[in-house]
């Protein structure tokens, strides 16, 4: 996927833009993908338990890769990161 950070009017980081966002989610997984070029967190989970995210390679983010905010029993394994403003996994 292609957060397509060039062509929008925005600072990296500034909470514009986060490219995947689940909120009370349960057994999820997030896997197998290309992502590069955020504005934002490319991944965030808040208030969420089992989500697993795996085999991912992130490029340029807009600040965090992986983002888990009060999320309970979840991994995250065998990616990827190029990391330029944060973290990779927070």
């Amino acid at each position: 996927y292609d957060g397509n950070h060039k062509e929008e009017n925005v600072s990296k980081g500034s909470g514009y833009y986060t490219l995947f966002h689940t909120v009370n989610a349960t057994n999820v997984s997030i896997h197998d993908m290309v992502i590069h070029d955020t504005s934002n967190d490319v991944i965030l989970i808040e208030y969420s338990s089992n989500v697993n995210v795996y085999k991912n390679i992130i490029w340029n983010p807009g600040h965090e890769c992986i983002w888990y905010i009060y999320t309970n029993y979840s991994i995250v394994h065998d990616n990827i990161f190029d990391i330029e403003c944060d973290a990779g996994v927070r």
